[in-house]
């Protein structure tokens, strides 16, 4: 087996408008601290694969085949063999097509083409670097989060990992996966930063020393907030997302101690185009959640609330807005194909979803799963939006609620979990 790992910088310039919160009304200003495209590439006499995560709210559809096509093309993978995945950092910019509030900002658009340039760069130095390589892998255990749709609801405290090391037996690379949202960081943040997930990869890449480079992949993180959030509001420090990366990555630290290295891991990899089906956001439900947006604003004023607090509920409210205009006015499409992976290292393996999967829907695939460990890779191959389970549509809120960004129709959760269990099912044939 040979392997490649590579990190390059993304950062973006100070002034870009942060994704993944309503609420926020300005650009960011300032940078905490740095973000990066990591990748991993692998092979051996039958297989290749690259993995590709980046500190970013989410890929993009569009961005997500771009990167795919052009490093199939520079590197001579197959398409399907190239897994591209989105951190969930809330403190990154915002892609293109936005789905947040609209922050006046120059430099987004620029900064979405250039992109999945970005992801190329990745895959191709991580080939350029393969060398013979061992691996291992192992489990951890961390409890940083909260269930924010059920209290006392299920959450998912294990950590997956694995590493990898030269014939010298230097551990160059490894990955990690866990579920928790990225907004240790909440809405009042204007730093860039890649929360607590970039401090959990400079852990990792600090205690293995040398060259090392850690890549993270989020798990079934949809309904999992970390501990420093009360509901669905975000309070917490650089401090707490220093701690709580520290506790990750701790955790997938003692994990890998426990495995020994294996000189000839199998190597899998089984993937699947198929098609989502998706609803049409209604007329009422919008105007219904801007009119009550616009009832908190008004509650505000009239309450003499602080203006960064109406300045966020004044952002919201734009976005409330957005929403009931789009819905208004925009087309929409009823379906949508996205690319699927099952992969396969050693005795560890992986499926993925292409949004942000309930906490229920990983906890059943690994409990189906023909491997152990399995990890779900979330905000995989582009952007569906929320992906939730029947009892979820059935209890409503926000996840299952349609926007114009976020439409699956119900039972695209059961979907994709079955046919996820189908291509590991394949991998374990072979």
């Amino acid at each position: 087996m040979r392997v490649g790992a590579a990190r390059i910088d993304t950062t973006p310039p100070v002034g870009v408008k942060l994704g993944g919160f309503a609420a926020r009304y300005k650009p960011s200003e300032g940078i905490h601290d740095s973000l990066f495209a990591r990748a991993i590439y692998l092979e051996d006499d039958e297989t290749s694969l690259l993995l590709i995560s980046a500190d970013i709210v989410e890929i993009p559809n569009e961005a997500a085949r771009q990167a795919r096509k052009a490093l199939s093309a520079e590197l001579g993978i197959k398409e399907g063999a190239i897994l591209v995945a989105a951190t969930h950092t809330h403190s990154g910019p915002a892609p293109n097509p936005d789905i947040t509030s609209d922050v006046e900002s120059d430099l987004n658009d620029a900064y979405s083409a250039e992109f999945p340039s970005f992801l190329v760069k990745a895959g191709e130095k991580a080939k350029e670097s393969s060398v013979r390589a061992f691996a291992r892998w192992g489990t951890g255990h961390a409890e940083i989060t909260y269930n924010r749709r059920v209290e006392g609801g299920p959450t998912d405290p294990q950590v997956v990992a694995l590493s990898f090391e030269d014939e010298a037996g230097e551990v160059f690379a490894s990955l990690v996966n866990y579920a928790c949202h990225g907004v240790v960081l909440g809405a009042s943040n204007y730093m860039i930063s890649g929360d607590w997930m970039g401090q959990a990869t400079r852990t990792m890449e600090k205690s293995l020393g040398g060259n090392h480079i850690s890549v993270y992949m989020n798990a079934a993180a949809g309904d999992l907030n970390p501990l420093t959030c009360k509901g669905y509001g975000c309070f917490g420090t650089f401090d707490d997302a220093q701690r709580f990366g520290i506790v990750v990555a701790n955790a997938a630290l003692e994990g890998l101690k426990s495995s020994d290295a294996s000189k000839t891991p199998a190597i899998g990899l089984a993937s699947s185009s198929i098609t989502l089906r998706q609803v049409i956001p209604s007329l009422e439900s919008a105007e219904k959640l801007h009119g009550e947006q616009l009832k908190a604003l008004e509650n505000a004023k009239k309450e003499g609330k602080d203006s960064e607090t109406i300045r966020e509920l004044e952002a919201a409210t734009h976005y409330t807005g957005k929403n009931l205009k789009l819905v208004r006015t925009a087309k929409f499409g009823e379906s949508e194909q996205v690319l699927l992976h099952a992969i396969r290292i050693g005795d560890v393996a992986f499926a993925t979803m292409p949004g942000e999967p309930v906490v229920k829907l990983g906890l059943e695939l690994k409990r189906r799963s023909p491997f152990n460990p399995t990890g779900l890779i979330s905000y995989a191959n582009g952007y569906s939006g929320y992906i939730p389970v029947k009892e979820d549509y059935e209890r409503g809120g926000y996840e299952s609620t349609p926007t114009w960004w976020n439409r699956l129709a119900e039972g695209t959760g059961e979907q994709l979990l079955e046919e996820d269990l189908r291509l590991l099912g394949k991998l374990r044939q072979r």
